[in-house]
């Protein structure tokens, strides 16, 4: 977790407030690295997963979705976004506030954010774990047909 936690504030940052070429790269490679570690959450025991820790992540990564892959299917995005508010993601930073991206999945999707939280009802971390997994998936998925 303590490696995450900075992955995943950085990543939040990137994703809020880059602005040079640059930035924009170093935001997309935490958005790789953070997208890679949540990849590993299938193989990790259960005793050794932090929710949310994780959940920042799950955050931060449909920030980046949202913000700066605006072409992009935004279902996963706003999945993740859901499950990282079940997760109780830590909402110490402000580039971790909820109301921001909140309205950012609203503006993709509008109403999606809402049913998905209805769809995930009140289960919290260990009881979605499976669905970071297929929602990563999903997002394979996507860029694997979104690449030819």
């Amino acid at each position: 977790p303590w490696t995450l936690i900075p992955l995943a504030t950085d990543l939040a940052a990137h994703a809020r407030f880059a602005e040079t070429p640059a930035r924009i790269t170093r935001g997309a490679e935490l958005a790789a690295n953070t997208r890679q570690l949540l990849g590993h959450l299938g193989t990790m025991a259960d005793s050794a997963v932090d929710y949310p820790v994780t959940g920042m992540a799950a955050h931060a990564l449909a920030q980046w979705l949202l913000r700066r892959e605006p072409d992009a299917e935004p279902e996963p995005a706003v999945r993740l976004l859901a499950l990282a508010d079940r997760f109780g993601y830590n909402r110490w930073f402000p580039a971790m506030a909820w109301e921001p991206v909140a309205a950012l999945a609203d503006e993709a999707a509008p109403g999606l954010l809402a049913a998905v939280l209805e769809e995930y009802g009140e289960r919290k971390g260990r009881e979605l774990r499976p669905e970071v997994e297929r929602v990563l998936a999903a997002l394979d998925a996507e860029d694997l047909t979104s690449s030819g």
